[in-house]
């Protein structure tokens, strides 16, 4: 499912980066351009289904689906309801959440993190704290590594504070010097969203950006 989004996302970015068609007046010479480069990418990477949503402003230009859903019983791809694994995705809400708590006077990007943790602490180093802002950035010093990051099945699957606790990076640079794509670095901003709103992040996701945007299927 990653390589199906990875893919459908490469395509999306093929497509708004195109003089061509940076400004969007005519669906159908669209729609004959994406089909072409979704439909070669998908065959070249051998990938089952995508979805491709692009938006001019605040109106859907173009919401397609490609291939299958289910490849067995050859189901098609439905745009407005197949759901795909979201992945690295999901980032981007936790982004949204923590400006909204910014705007509402609850955070403060350049505040040390340790002081909105409640369940966890940051260990100190190199006589700087770790902000939110350098979360954001991808630039917070720490090592990064995968382990305790996915569970095979449900029985295996641990809550975020549990994760962050026992899987703690080490911090090997000063923050804010080098950027660094870090996975436990957004995990620590998930959790400043729920010791801050006080609900688990999936509920404050639902409750104050999918469920107010519509979006029934995320």
């Amino acid at each position: 499912m990653m390589r199906h989004i990875s893919h459908c996302a490469l395509a999306l970015c093929l497509l708004v980066s195109t003089p061509t068609v940076a400004n969007i007046t005519n669906s159908a010479d669209l729609e004959a351009f994406a089909d072409g480069v979704i439909e070669t990418s998908m065959r070249d990477a051998n990938v089952a289904g995508a979805v491709l949503g692009v938006v001019e402003g605040d109106q859907v230009v173009l919401l397609k689906g490609y291939g299958f859903a289910d490849v067995e019983s050859g189901a098609p791809v439905d745009p407005d309801t197949t759901l795909f694994r979201p992945g690295s995705v999901t980032k981007l809400f936790t982004w949204i959440a923590l400006m909204q708590l910014r705007d509402a006077g609850q955070i403060d990007f350049d505040t040390d993190v340790n002081t909105y943790l409640k369940s966890i602490k940051v260990p100190e180093a190199f006589n700087a704290p770790i902000t939110i802002r350098h979360l954001m950035t991808h630039t917070p010093g720490f090592e990064d590594h995968v382990l305790g990051l996915f569970g095979s099945d449900e029985s295996t699957m641990r809550t975020l504070q549990e994760v962050i606790a026992t899987e703690m990076p080490a911090r090997v640079r000063p923050p804010g010097e080098l950027a660094s794509y870090s996975n436990h670095g957004v995990g620590i901003a998930g959790l400043i969203i729920e010791d801050v709103s006080g609900i688990p992040w999936a509920q404050y996701i639902e409750e104050n950006i999918t469920d107010p945007l519509g979006m029934d299927f995320t």
